[in-house]
């Protein structure tokens, strides 16, 4: 299945980030792992965004925010 850019969800990059206020797409949730200061073995989740000037970062969950909500229904 090919992806279309109309499939992706825009995004905007909050305050505080170095590239905040710029937008783009997500692309997928990313984890990258690393070990902390006493050896131990964990991973860090992250989102694959591609902002439009064409240029790819991972960035921490809490420093984007979608601009479309997703489409579905949640019993509450």
């Amino acid at each position: 299945m090919k992806l279309k850019v109309d499939d992706l969800r825009p995004i905007v990059i909050k305050m505080g980030y170095p590239a905040s206020g710029m937008t783009g797409v997500f692309h997928s949730w990313c984890k990258e792992p690393f070990y902390n200061e006493s050896g131990t073995y964990l991973t860090k989740t992250f989102a694959l965004i591609e902002l439009t000037d064409g240029s790819v970062k991972l960035i921490e969950p809490d420093s984007i925010r979608f601009l479309n909500p997703i489409n579905t229904k949640v019993k509450v």
